[in-house]
C-alpha cells in the first residue's frame, strides 16, 4: 500500500491533518454565533452549514431553532431530516424559514432537560456545550435588589487564571464580526433575555 500509493497516502495524511486543525476553529466560529445573534433562511443555512462537508459534521450535532411566522420549534438533523426532540419531522419548514442556533437561556427547565435526555439516548455528543450550557436562574432576592447580587459575594477570583480562561473561550475575532473587535470576555452572549430572568454564564 505504502509503496504503490505513496503519493496518495501522503496527500491523505496531509488532508487529515488539515481537518484536525480546521475543526476546532469552525467549532469556535459556530459557537460565536451566539454573540452575533445570527440567523439565515433555511435555504442559505442548508447550503452554508448543513450540507457543508466539514462544517456539517458539527452542525448536525447541534440544536437549531426554526421560525416561520408565528410558528417556531427547535430541531436537530436526525435520520436525514430535521426532527424535534419527540422524533417527529418538522415538515412545515420551507426555504424561507428562519434558522438560528438554539440556546437554553430562552427555554424552560423541563425543555432543556428533555433535550439533554434525548441527545443522551441517541448518544449524540455535541461539539460544544449547548444543551448542557450553564444558565443561572435569578433568585427572588436578586429580583428584589435588581441592581446587584450577593450570589458570588466573598468568592476569590484568580485574575491570571480568569484571564487565560477568557482568552481560550472567547478570543477576539474581528474577521468574524465585520471588523468589530470583541472583548475577550463578555458577561452574556447577546441573546435576548426572557421575562423570567435567566442569566447565561459566559465567565469561564
Amino acid at each position: 500500500m505504502k509503496d504503490q500509493h505513496a503519493d496518495e497516502l501522503k496527500e491523505l495524511k496531509a488532508a487529515a491533518k488539515d481537518i484536525q486543525k480546521m475543526l476546532p476553529a469552525q467549532r469556535d466560529r459556530i459557537e460565536s454565533l451566539y454573540l452575533e445573534e445570527k440567523s439565515w433562511t433555511y435555504a442559505v443555512w442548508r447550503e452554508r452549514y448543513l450540507n457543508h462537508p466539514l462544517v456539517g459534521t458539527l452542525v448536525r450535532r447541534l440544536i437549531w431553532r426554526f421560525k416561520d411566522g408565528d410558528r417556531a420549534s427547535a430541531g436537530v438533523w436526525h435520520e436525514s431530516r430535521i426532527t424535534g426532540r419527540n422524533g417527529r419531522s418538522l415538515d412545515w419548514i420551507d426555504e424561507d424559514t428562519r434558522v438560528e442556533l438554539w440556546h437554553p437561556i430562552g427555554e424552560t427547565t423541563d425543555e432543556v432537560l428533555a433535550w439533554r435526555d434525548w441527545l443522551a439516548e441517541l448518544e449524540i455528543r455535541q461539539p460544544f456545550k449547548q444543551a448542557h450550557r450553564e444558565v443561572y436562574l435569578l433568585t427572588d432576592a436578586e429580583r428584589t435588589t435588581r441592581t446587584y447580587s450577593n450570589r458570588f459575594a466573598a468568592h476569590i477570583l484568580k485574575q491570571h487564571q480568569f484571564n487565560a480562561l477568557c482568552g481560550a473561550r472567547l478570543e477576539e475575532q474581528p474577521q468574524a464580526h465585520g471588523g468589530r473587535r470583541l472583548p475577550a470576555c463578555h458577561p452574556h452572549d447577546g441573546s435576548p433575555r426572557p421575562a423570567g430572568g435567566v442569566l447565561d454564564r459566559r465567565y469561564r
